[in-house]
């Protein structure tokens, strides 16, 4: 896992994000703080998490933000879904929202969560929503399905 202290995929969302003097703001609210907080996962990393390898993975949680039509291709072990576009929302429910709304407990606040989607821009959106509301632990596995696929993650069970 790499530290990536001047991230900069976040800008790919015009309906979400526009300037803010040297800043940006993401719904009203400046990321400027929270570029700076995101970890950086490797396909390595990520299938690390897969397979359990480490003890320290088990406080973390993949999470795919892509939107349920698009699991139907391929879909990474252990991944739960919390879909960006449908539900940008979703780390602000209450546990009994996001129970009702998901089917299953919103993740504890102490656990890492690992956001991915397709390519990685929505995946930086979701991180920085997940600071914004007290998930201080988060990462960005920036090659997202793309880079899984290209890796061989299909393979991996």
């Amino acid at each position: 896992m790499n530290f990536n202290p001047v991230s900069t995929t976040i800008l790919k969302c015009p309906m979400m994000i526009k300037p803010v003097g040297s800043a940006l703001a993401f719904r009203g609210i400046s990321t400027s703080k929270y570029l700076l907080k995101q970890a950086i996962y490797s396909f390595h990393d990520v299938k690390g998490i897969v397979l359990g390898k480490d003890k320290l993975e088990s406080n973390k949680a993949l999470v795919d933000v892509r939107e349920p039509h698009e699991l139907n291709e391929s879909r990474i072990p252990g991944a739960i879904n919390i879909p960006w576009n449908s539900s940008p929302e979703a780390m602000s429910l209450s546990k009994d929202q996001f129970y009702n709304k998901f089917k299953f407990d919103k993740p504890n606040e102490d656990k890492e969560l690992v956001f991915f989607c397709a390519k990685g821009i929505r995946a930086t959106n979701a991180a920085i929503t997940a600071e914004q509301n007290g998930y201080h632990k988060t990462g960005i596995y920036k090659g997202s399905m793309a880079d899984w696929l290209a890796n061989g993650g299909n393979d991996i069970k």
